[in-house]
Formats: C-alpha cells, structure tokens, sequence
C-alpha cells in the first residue's frame, strides 16, 4: 500500500533533518500508528541520493508555488526519474 502524503513529509523531513532510522520510525508511528516502518535500504537511499535533485534550487522557487520537494509529498518521484531529472546538470 502506498504511503500517505502525511506520512511522507514526516518521513522525508526527518531524513533530512539527519534523524536516524530509529528515530525516523519512531516519528511515523507516533504520527500514524498502522504506518509501515522505513526499511534501512530505503533510509539509506533516500540519505544517499533521492533528495538532492529535489532541494537543490528550491530558494529560487516563489513561495506561492510548490517547489520539487513540495510536489514530491503528493507524487514521489522514482529514483529513475530523478536520474533522469539531472541529466545535463
């Protein structure tokens, strides 16, 4: 079953605020119970790479609007769509 997009902001701020997975799974279930725990491979992965291309720039994006990482919480991105978003950088 797919992750709520609640689910995802915690998940996804935590990691980026450099919580461990300990922490990380603490958070989700405070938060929703019945959530599935973050595997570590998928921790790992996302602390490795799945959120450059969606922070980098995100200053220039006006406030108004939703930047990658905004969007991401509704529709994540595949790791192989995000190879493909940097392509040419």
């Amino acid at each position: 079953m797919a992750r709520k997009p609640f689910e995802r902001a915690i998940i996804y701020s935590a990691v980026l605020g450099g919580l461990s997975l300990d922490e990380v799974n603490a958070l989700l279930h405070d938060g929703s119970p019945t959530a599935k725990p973050v595997p570590q491979g998928t921790y790992d992965i996302m602390r490795r790479t799945y959120f450059g291309p969606m922070v980098r720039g995100i200053g220039t994006v006006p406030s108004d609007s939703q930047n990658p990482f905004g969007q991401s919480i509704f529709r994540p991105s595949t790791i192989s769509g995000l190879d493909k978003e940097t392509e040419g950088e």
